[in-house]
């Protein structure tokens, strides 16, 4: 299926930001505000666009969950089906041979593609017996070990009593990490690889773990806190809306909530946020591997593309 043919919108979005913290740096640090999203798709293409990633060759790979499926963009911003039969594929990664790492949430499993779609095998699909609740977000490490998120949300009579954190050893056993976190969601290495971040979909805390030089996990922490939105009719607290992130070079955290990417520097500050004016929420981003001074927002029925000032990351480093 070849589609992209027919529409490649340019256009441009309004954007503008909002808030910022006392230090010397501020949202003009990551990117120029004159710059404006560019819109890569039509209107009609997808539904809930996520878990966008690039692999090694330069193609852009993302889910769309309401249709079960997960697409590939091409260089020339062609866009093909990749894996079909998905129940609710989520976020993704590529890992160090290239193969398609999917969160496939209502499946409640980690399964690993090839990059054309051929299914390899279940990476993970239970922990001390039983099932998963519901596989959201990943990140791979330079060792080849996977991070994934494991929260509740929709799924009905979810296995485990947690909302966990998960990681896979290359070459070895599924544990948990982490089991205090209320909704985890989005996951991201910092730049050095010594500390996992991981954002909560209802609570306003980005949670830190370090890795130790052993290879064990300690000293959990609340980094930072994301800017909560009004509460909704029918709340009884506002709600973070947490959900992808994000990293650069100089260890910037995006985060995708309610309000826009809230942009937060190494040290966990709040710089402000990117409101997507006119259009709604972001849910994902990434960088794209082969020009990291760009990052690609996915947001429901729309992909964008946004240049920055600071190079991104794209995981596996």
């Amino acid at each position: 299926m070849h589609i992209a043919r027919y529409f490649l919108c340019i256009l441009p979005a309004c954007i503008f930001i909002a808030g910022c913290n006392s230090s010397h740096e501020d949202l003009k640090t990551v990117f120029d505000p004159v710059e404006k999203l560019v819109k890569l798709n039509s209107d009609t293409m997808f539904s809930f666009t996520e878990g966008p990633i690039y692999n090694y060759e330069g193609t852009l790979f993302f889910t769309d969950g309401t249709k079960g499926k997960v697409f590939s963009m091409d260089a020339k911003n062609a866009f093909t089906p990749v894996i079909t039969g998905a129940g609710r594929p989520d976020g993704m990664m590529i890992d160090h041979d290239g193969n398609l790492i999917v969160c496939d949430y209502d499946a409640k499993k980690l399964d690993m593609y090839t990059h054309d779609g051929k299914f390899i095998k279940t990476l993970a699909d239970s922990f001390n017996g039983k099932g998963l609740n519901g596989p959201n977000d990943v990140v791979i490490d330079k060792k080849g070990g996977i991070y994934f998120t494991d929260p509740f949300f929709r799924n009905p009579g979810a296995p485990q009593d947690v909302e966990g954190v998960y990681y896979i050893p290359k070459n070895g056993t599924l544990h948990r990490i982490c089991d205090h976190v209320s909704v985890p969601n989005g996951i991201i290495l910092t730049p050095d690889e010594k500390t996992i971040l991981i954002v909560d979909s209802w609570e306003p805390d980005i949670h830190a773990i370090d890795i130790l030089p052993d290879g064990d996990f300690n000293h959990h922490r609340t980094w930072a806190k994301v800017t909560l939105p009004p509460i909704e009719i029918g709340q009884e607290k506002p709600r973070s809306g947490s959900v992808g992130v994000a990293m650069d070079t100089d260890g910037h955290l995006y985060v995708a909530t309610n309000l826009g990417v809230e942009v937060f520097n190494s040290k966990g500050q709040s710089l402000g946020i990117i409101h997507m004016k006119e259009y709604k929420r972001p849910m994902n981003m990434t960088f794209n591997r082969n020009d990291p001074y760009t990052m690609i927002i996915t947001s429901y029925e729309s992909i964008y593309s946004l240049k920055m000032r600071i190079k991104g990351i794209s995981f596996p480093q």
